[in-house]
């Protein structure tokens, strides 16, 4: 759950792949919305939200807990420090995947070597704790969705320990053409099904954006 600081890095190691999901970190809500002409006041470009959730049922128990944290509450920070250790790193990985020894150690490992970086857990525990200010601005992003309606692909992780699939069918009340998808992974869904989900966000960005050169922009 909190902000993984390595995924930038590894993500530019992808054997140069060109596509949208270069920039999509691999957690299991990517959320990719597209602007069109036909509607201006959208987003202009692509957008694709890694951690990806919008709405209240989309956090799971072990989530609300975690965001009810507060700095300097007892046992707060070693809460948050705790996920931020490797067992902690590997975990988040892990977690509700249907074969966990499928899961490349690269990530976790790489994760957690920047994370151990000076600066870095601190970094983390203060944008655990200011994860509320996500959920408090919930209902001013489910109206700009509404007013908007960009086209939208959802690809989801239905075993994902924090964000349930809860909060992927609630896109559809507000969005009502989406397209989701769900899948049987975890919290970084691209970990296991990167062969999937790359071509379901290739195909989406030709149906709703365009391609060659229009497309590049979006990669």
């Amino acid at each position: 759950m909190p902000q993984r600081a390595a995924e930038h890095h590894r993500r530019r190691g992808w054997a140069g792949r060109k596509s949208i999901t270069q920039s999509s970190a691999s957690h299991s809500r990517i959320v990719v919305t597209a602007g069109s002409a036909s509607r201006p006041a959208a987003a202009s470009a692509s957008h694709d939200a890694g951690d990806g959730n919008a709405y209240d049922e989309g956090l799971s128990d072990g989530a609300r807990e975690f965001i009810a944290l507060r700095p300097g509450a007892p046992g707060a920070e070693e809460a948050v420090r705790g996920l931020l250790t490797l067992d902690g790193t590997r975990g988040q990985y892990e977690a509700g995947v249907a074969r966990p020894e499928s899961v490349a150690p690269d990530g976790w490992t790489l994760d957690q070597h920047f994370l151990d970086l000076p600066g870095r857990k601190e970094a983390q525990v203060a944008l655990a704790f200011d994860y509320r200010s996500n959920v408090e601005r919930y209902g001013r992003w489910q109206a700009w969705l509404r007013e908007h309606l960009p086209p939208t692909l959802i690809v989801w992780g239905t075993g994902d320990p924090f964000f349930p699939a809860p909060g992927a069918r609630a896109y559809l009340r507000d969005v009502l053409d989406a397209e989701l998808h769900l899948f049987d992974t975890g919290h970084f869904a691209l970990e296991t099904h990167l062969h999937e989900i790359a071509p379901l966000v290739a195909a989406f960005l030709d149906r709703r954006v365009g391609s060659g050169n229009e497309r590049s922009a979006y990669s």
